[in-house]
């Protein structure tokens, strides 16, 4: 029980850096499309995807990345599981696409507004 306590803070930091990583290239590589909402669409799917997090078992108290999770529940024939696991994928998909466009929205509100004399 001890080597797997003692090994689970530093896979999470791992996973942490390597989806920093992956999340910097998405946001870089995706400045170039011009379709604003693919552009949103794209970053919403990548970040619900590495941020997502799903418990392993009820007593265990250990995460793990819901994608992960749900591909192994899925190889193991758990399809139930597997489909709770990307029901809650979409979920956090569907509210970073809201906050996205929410945050657009109140910018351009922002800064169409004439400045007071």
């Amino acid at each position: 029980m001890t080597t797997v306590i003692t090994e689970y803070n530093p896979a999470w930091l791992i996973y942490t850096v390597a989806a920093v990583i992956l999340m910097a290239m998405t946001w870089l590589g995706s400045r170039q499309v011009k379709f604003t909402l693919l552009v949103v669409l794209l970053r919403s799917f990548v970040a619900a995807v590495l941020v997502t997090p799903a418990l392993v078992t009820g007593d265990s108290g250990q995460w793990s990345p819901a994608f992960m999770s749900g591909i192994m529940e899925f190889m193991s024939g758990d399809q139930q599981a597997a489909q709770s696991r990307l029901l809650s994928i979409l979920a956090v998909m569907l509210l970073f696409i809201v906050l996205a466009l929410l945050g657009r929205f109140l910018r351009r509100k922002l800064r169409a507004k004439p400045a007071s004399a």
